[in-house]
């Protein structure tokens, strides 16, 4: 479990706090979207929370420990920004050093096979799209065997099909009981998480389950996010008294299920 307790931080030089008094918690298994406006202090409290950036006020445990003394794997918005080497097995091999060459083959393979990039394991990785550095980045994390990780918009940088791809891994990670923390602008990717909480000023000012989602789309539309395509679907069938579940659904799944309704109904 990822805790942050009265979370305050200013960086040097600065007037004003960029964290004012954050509080949250991530529960293992869960997914959970942390959404705000540009310099609301995302990617600030996601570094701080993998052990990354220093901080003077508040209290960050994981686990009851100390993050960087927890195997946390962060993903940012650039992956060009993490890139070290242009060979991806000594890309994914950096942090792997303490274990035999055997070992090491092991966990890469996995890791890349979750991301659905095995047969790109001898390519060059400079030679790759965003959206393929992207996935190899988020491999680098699965590698070192990460319980928590934390995406920092993730596919802002990316195509609509790579962004489908990154999603599905989000998903299929989740299922195998991942604990993801998404730190997106992104809005169809509140659909991803169980709850989504919303960054205002360095301030958490509400927390949504995905289950309310369609009841609080003005309050989310207030703070600067655009509705998920599915969510305005399932908003104007509601208008119209025809009610569904909401669920991660894609729109082909959301066209079978209203077809079914209708049918039924």
């Amino acid at each position: 479990m990822i805790k942050a307790q009265n979370l305050k931080f200013r960086y040097r030089g600065a007037h004003e706090n960029v964290l004012n008094g954050v509080s949250l918690t991530v529960k293992t298994g869960e997914c959970v979207a942390l959404v705000g406006k540009n310099g609301s202090g995302k990617s600030t409290l996601g570094r701080i929370l993998a052990g990354l950036t220093r901080f003077r006020v508040g209290e960050v445990t994981v686990d009851g420990h100390k993050p960087s003394n927890q195997p946390i794997g962060i993903v940012f918005q650039n992956p060009e920004n993490q890139i070290i080497f242009s060979d991806i097995r000594d890309e994914l091999s950096f942090a792997l050093q303490t274990f035999s060459p055997s070992e090491i083959d092991l966990r890469i393979d996995n890791a890349l096979r979750q991301v659905d990039m095995l047969e790109f394991k001898k390519r060059n990785l400079y030679e790759l799209s965003l959206g393929q550095k992207q996935r190899i980045m988020i491999a680098e994390a699965l590698a070192i065997n990460a319980k928590y990780l934390i995406l920092d918009e993730p596919t802002t940088m990316i195509d609509s099909a790579g962004k489908d791809k990154i999603h599905t891994i989000i998903r299929n990670l989740k299922n195998q009981g991942c604990t993801i923390l998404l730190l997106t602008n992104a809005a169809d990717e509140i659909l991803l998480a169980d709850r989504t909480l919303v960054l205002e000023s360095g301030r958490i000012i509400a927390e949504i389950p995905r289950s309310r989602l369609l009841d609080q789309a003005d309050f989310l539309r207030q703070h600067g996010l655009v509705l998920p395509t599915i969510l305005q679907i399932a908003e104007a069938l509601q208008k119209s008294n025809i009610d569904l579940e909401l669920k991660d659904f894609t729109i082909a799944e959301l066209s079978h299920t209203l077809i079914n309704k209708i049918h039924h109904d």
